[in-house]
């Protein structure tokens, strides 16, 4: 199995990317999203694929996210270094 992370995972590419992580589930785990603004879509891959560290560019967002995920078992970043942290994760 491999590990992965989708870097822009609330865009096209991302989407659909997932879409095909979604279709192959014994090949891919997802450990790790990022996205720009788009807490809402971002909440509903976390609640999907389970990865253990997000992050998003908007502050605002990112706090919105961690309210209403607060249950779960990922870790919420925001901000250049949160997209590093989980670039490099």
């Amino acid at each position: 199995m491999k590990t992965i992370v989708i870097l822009g995972s609330t865009g096209s590419i991302g989407t659909n990317t997932l879409d095909i992580v979604d279709r192959f589930p014994e090949e891919f785990r997802v450990v790790g999203l990022t996205a720009g603004s788009n807490d809402e879509k971002l909440e509903e891959q976390i609640r999907r694929f389970k990865p253990r560290l997000v992050a998003l560019s908007d502050a605002s967002a990112a706090a919105r996210l961690r309210h209403r995920c607060a249950e779960l078992p990922v870790e919420i970043l925001s901000g250049q270094e949160g997209l590093i942290q989980v670039a490099s994760a």
